[in-house]
């Protein structure tokens, strides 16, 4: 699944959160989710579990590094 990203920033200049801003069909596979629907949304409202699984981190890391990071992820 691809997501397209926007940062969040909180009144210090901190990423708070990611706006989704596109996803792809194989984003509504693996996660259940209709990806229509998630766009103009936050990571945290359609994810809720997103930051304590690694992701949110993961995204600040390469926002902030360039270096592409890489997650699996298994729906059960």
């Amino acid at each position: 699944g691809v997501l397209l990203l926007d940062a969040v920033r909180d009144e210090a200049g901190q990423i708070a959160d990611f706006q989704i801003k596109a996803a792809n069909e194989a984003v509504g596979r693996l996660t259940g989710t209709n990806p229509a629907a998630a766009v103009g949304r936050t990571m945290g409202e359609v994810y809720p579990g997103y930051k304590k699984g690694g992701f949110f981190d993961m995204y600040v890391q390469t926002l902030n590094t360039g270096q592409l990071g890489r997650a699996e992820y298994y729906y059960e």
